[in-house]
């Protein structure tokens, strides 16, 4: 079973401030993914972000209706800006298992 990872992605766009949370299971060999995202969009700049909130939302969508994409990379970092681009392309939750 491949260990839970998690990161955080901070974007601006349009004005808007958005804060990805991603959890996800990567097996590097096969380069086989699974994640769970949520998105944060800030309204009003006095609006927080509830990090644990966010977690626990990404973790649960990775458990019950995974994105599921073949990504490769050298290093982490790599691993991780293709599951961003992969959200883009196929959202933050996939079919429900």
């Amino acid at each position: 079973m491949s260990l839970v990872r998690y990161f955080y992605r901070r974007e601006t766009a349009a004005g808007i401030n958005r804060v990805f949370t991603v959890a996800y299971t990567h097996d590097r060999d096969t380069g086989s993914t699974e994640y769970g995202a949520s998105v944060f969009r800030q309204e009003r700049a006095n609006e927080p972000f509830v990090k644990a909130h966010h977690r626990h939302t990404a973790e649960q969508r990775r458990v019950k209706c995974p994105v599921r994409v073949a990504v490769s990379g050298a290093t982490w970092t790599e691993i991780e800006d293709a599951i961003r681009d992969s959200i883009r392309v196929n959202g933050v939750k996939g079919d429900r298992v």
